[in-house]
């Protein structure tokens, strides 16, 4: 008799046509000349915010009401649209464009400087967990003097001890949350082995 299965039970004319030889589907594109590179940038700053690849057809909707756009792209930085056209920003203000002093700043085009954005609370509070991230870290740090399995003297223990109760009273520094008026405690000599 004779087996019209193949090897996995399937008929060999089906089986005969893997799925990754079946033609991948086509999709439907437009020609190159359907799409243009633009520039998005601010009217009231012209600063340039982004750049885009649009179908041409669409470049309407790339923008907001009060975005405009050039076509081609330009560098951020170094580059303001005034009056419709790009323009070249002096390489001094491009120096200080480039040197964003945090991620609270914003570039202010009235003064050509960044401006900071973060109110003084905020700034405390921002401070005061970044004082105390830094003294969770000095703590970790230590955390092995406090094992019982290591050997220190009496001394060294308590000198340990101390160091990490001031570190845990940072927080309670008369200067905190103003990292220039912490006082860091020093740390006694490591343990030898």
């Amino acid at each position: 008799m004779t087996n019209l299965l193949g090897p996995l039970g399937i008929p060999p004319e089906a089986s005969s046509v893997a799925p990754a030889m079946m033609p991948a589907p086509t999709l439907p594109s437009a020609p190159a000349e359907a799409y243009t590179h633009i520039a998005v940038y601010d009217r009231g700053t012209g600063e340039i915010v982004r750049h885009a690849t649009v179908v041409t057809a669409d470049l309407h909707r790339a923008t907001d009401p009060h975005e405009g756009h050039l076509f081609g792209t330009f560098d951020e930085l170094s580059t303001r649209v005034v009056n419709g056209a790009p323009t070249t920003l002096d390489p001094t203000v491009v120096a200080k464009r480039r040197t964003m002093p945090s991620h609270f700043h914003r570039w202010d085009w009235a003064t050509l400087d960044w401006v900071d954005t973060l109110a003084p609370a905020d700034r405390g509070t921002l401070n005061g967990q970044a004082i105390r991230a830094d003294r969770d870290a000095r703590l970790a740090a230590c955390d092995f003097t406090q094992l019982g399995d290591v050997t220190l003297t009496g001394p060294q223990r308590v000198a340990w001890a101390a160091y990490r109760k001031a570190l845990r009273d940072v927080p309670t520094q008369a200067g905190f949350p103003n990292p220039a008026l912490i006082v860091w405690p020093t740390p006694p000599a490591m343990p030898t082995t």
